[in-house]
């Protein structure tokens, strides 16, 4: 007989054993009603696969075991696909056979069950159909499932509402590709298609692929923007970011037509349609602003102005957005508009999970990839900008920006404390290993030491080094971006100065230098020498005691060992190495606890760097042409093409960038360089005056070891 109905389960129902299955499936449960099913299709549907083999190819890629209700069709159709991804007959005997094998045709109802169901079937001509109406019911039966779990999370107090949204817009989105998937394409379709396709291309001169940018010159190179790359587009202050990418969102939007999303986290949305304004209509932004123009301008204004209000150009200026946030979105605006590109400016400025701990750079890591993680789930190209820290600018010569600038270095003669075997390792050393995947020590997010992997290691150039030396001796050398384990988190040594208080590893198998110390300060009571010069343990917890903080008293307790830095020097150029470590992106080198490189190089497809000479006061380049107006596109990275360096001309009065090759190679008629518009960087200022480009007197580049950190970054 046909197995009988399932009993509906009731909310009421006050068994344990009830109430166990409710907690693992809450989806189960919908105010007594038995959930969206088609009971007899599905026995239609079986019975038609064993009858006729024709029938299985229709509906075996529409169907999936979860696909049916009733457990017993579950399991019959699991063998049905096991047969027919072996090549081997499907019919009533074979599939008896085959579940026979799986050890579960009592549980289906024997024989005789599996018999009848073909007893069902008048005719399969619409069997695909019954099939797409199961697979229906299989998705509201999802949806309800979906929507009772976030229910019940939305009833504990510890669920973080970001997580929360997130999981359940993921849910809905993954019902939606899971069960709404493209199917198969013949060869007739696919060539013609294809034939197509590269007739378009034919046509197109530039032979774009991706999502044009408007620039020529960057177009032959790239073929446009990917589908599925992250893009980080990364630039000192001043240099024009958002100006660029705001020309490649308009460029695209305007001229191709294609929908555009850009999320502004620096400027608010007026602002840039201002600015689109102005790169649109040639009005200089300061008249735009005070509203002084002339007639010809508003004739000129209205004219223009239309073609660029009927763009599908999307502009979201939440401030400090979160990467869930980001995420929710985007899919929407994917659903909604079709959006071919995502903007984002900038990276810095976005907040990742609420358990970061105040981790910035592992929270920069987490948002990095989950770009990346977006670019791929919704198929669309992602420009990320990214700000360099000013480590370029103590560089000497024309302090153009490269790839090594995105990487945290430390020397080769760095010490790494590796827990399996309780040596420590020179870098150097370590990178000519023929595998990685060796341990490292780590600090996890309960201040604690803990073994990592790491994964990688690699030679990243020469760089300017600086050594930063602790009150007892301790001593590493890095770049100026290398972020330190400080307590107020993580900090890059170009933020830090005599005086600061960074976190050496407390215990390990010490080296002679540690023993001797440790000897020295004997121990950790105030008024010790430990006192003097670095934070004991027990004073630590009684601050935290009287502020309250949980925080503190985790890290007074942690493995952490606390020294002031005594100096910071400037050593000179020297080869530089860069870790990976999987997790917890942070390692102990030299009894120092650092930051891994950070992930964003790492997760790019490409890296662009942009770069404007006069900045910086150049008038020439080497070879002695004008480079007024001149802006260098730096594709330093690119994982499926070329790399090289295209010219644009940026024009400073519109906040705009505009095809070079619109002009003579002679540069003549660009904006003369008293009329270019500069913002300099509030991190270039010098108390006393000078070259604000210069780094400040104090600077251990001039050899001082002062404060390194004078000012904030401002992006352009």
């Amino acid at each position: 007989m046909a197995e009988s109905p399932r009993p509906i389960k009731s909310i009421h129902t006050s068994s344990r054993k009830t109430a166990a299955n409710r907690k693992q499936d809450f989806s189960a449960l919908q105010f007594d009603k038995l959930q969206p099913q088609a009971r007899d299709l599905e026995e239609v549907v079986l019975g038609g696969m064993m009858l006729n083999k024709d029938a299985v190819a229709e509906v075996i890629d529409i169907l999936k075991a979860e696909s049916f209700y009733v457990d017993a069709h579950q399991r019959i159709f699991e063998a049905i696909h096991q047969l027919f991804s072996k090549s081997e007959p499907v019919d009533i005997l074979t599939v008896v056979e085959q579940l026979r094998k799986d050890g579960t045709l009592d549980e289906v109802g024997g024989p005789f069950y599996v018999t009848q169901l073909t007893n069902r079937v008048g005719s399969t001509a619409n069997i695909e159909y019954h099939a797409r109406i199961i697979s229906e019911k299989y998705i509201l039966r999802e949806l309800i499932k979906t929507s009772n779990v976030v229910i019940k999370d939305a009833y504990e107090e510890t669920t973080d509402v970001f997580e929360l949204l997130d999981k359940a817009e993921q849910n809905l989105f993954s019902i939606t590709e899971q069960n709404l998937r493209r199917s198969y394409d013949n060869m007739t379709n696919l060539v013609a298609q294809a034939i197509k396709n590269i007739e378009a291309i034919k046509d197109n001169e530039e032979g774009l692929v991706g999502i044009p940018s408007g620039f020529t010159a960057l177009d032959r190179i790239t073929s446009g923007w990917q589908k599925s790359d992250l893009v980080i587009m990364a630039a000192r202050p001043g240099m024009g970011k958002t100006a660029f990418v705001l020309s490649v969102a308009r460029n695209a939007a305007v001229d191709f037509g294609r929908p555009i999303a850009v999320f502004s986290l620096e400027m608010s949305n007026l602002q840039l349609v201002n600015r689109l304004i102005s790169a649109e209509t040639g009005i200089p932004g300061d008249k735009l602003k005070r509203g002084d123009l002339q007639r010809h301008e508003w004739v000129e204004l209205t004219t223009k102005v239309e073609k660029l209000s009927e763009a599908p150009l999307f502009i979201d200026d939440t401030p400090a957005l979160n990467i869930f946030e980001l995420r929710a979105k985007c899919r929407r605006l994917k659903m909604q508009h079709d959006i071919q590109m995502i903007i984002i400016d900038y990276l810095q400025l976005m907040s990742g999970t609420s358990d970061s701990k105040g981790n910035r750079e592992q929270e920069i890591s987490t948002i990095s990839r989950s770009l990346k993680s977006i670019a791929k789930e919704l198929n669309v190209p992602v420009i990320a900008l990214s700000q360099l820290s000013r480590a370029v600018e103590t560089r000497g010569g024309d302090k153009r920006p490269q790839l090594s600038d995105l990487r945290e270095c430390v020397t080769g003669d760095t010490l790494i404390y590796l827990p399996d075997t309780g040596t420590y390792e020179r870098v150097d050393e370590l990178i000519k290993r023929e595998k990685f995947g060796f341990n490292i020590l780590a600090l996890n997010p309960e201040y604690r030491l803990e073994k990592a992997m790491c994964l990688d290691i690699w030679e990243t150039g020469e760089k300017e080094i600086y050594e930063v030396e602790t009150t007892s001796g301790f001593t590493i050398k890095t770049s100026l971006n290398h972020p330190f384990y400080t307590i107020d988190g993580w900090k890059k040594l170009e933020e830090l100065q005599e005086g600061d208080f960074v976190g050496l590893a407390r215990s390990l198998a010490a080296s002679s230098k540690e023993q001797s110390f440790q000897t020295t300060i004997n121990t950790n009571h105030c008024g010790s020498p430990l006192s003097q010069s670095n934070i004991s343990h027990n004073k630590l917890e009684q601050v935290a005691e009287v502020v309250s903080s949980k925080q503190l008293k985790d890290i007074a307790h942690s493995d952490i060992k606390w020294e002031k830095i005594k100096r910071i020097t400037h050593i000179g150029k020297a080869p530089t190495y860069d870790l990976y470590i999987d997790g917890l992106h942070n390692f102990v080198a030299n009894n120092f606890i650092i930051h891994n490189s950070g992930a964003i190089e790492q997760d790019a497809d490409m890296v662009i760097f942009l770069y404007r000479p006069e900045y910086y006061g150049f008038d020439h380049d080497d070879d002695g042409n004008p480079v007024k107006g001149l802006a260098e596109v730096i594709i330093a990275k690119h994982r499926n093409g070329a790399l090289d360096t295209v010219n644009l001309r940026f024009v400073a009065q519109n906040a705009k960038f505009e095809n070079m090759d619109l002009l003579d190679t002679s540069f003549e008629g660009l904006t003369p360089l008293n009329e270019i518009i500069t913002v300099g960087s509030k991190m270039n200022e010098n108390e006393k005056g000078g070259n604000p480009n210069l780094p400040p007197n104090n600077h251990p580049i001039n050899g001082n070891s002062g404060n390194i950190n004078n000012g904030d970054d401002v992006p352009f």
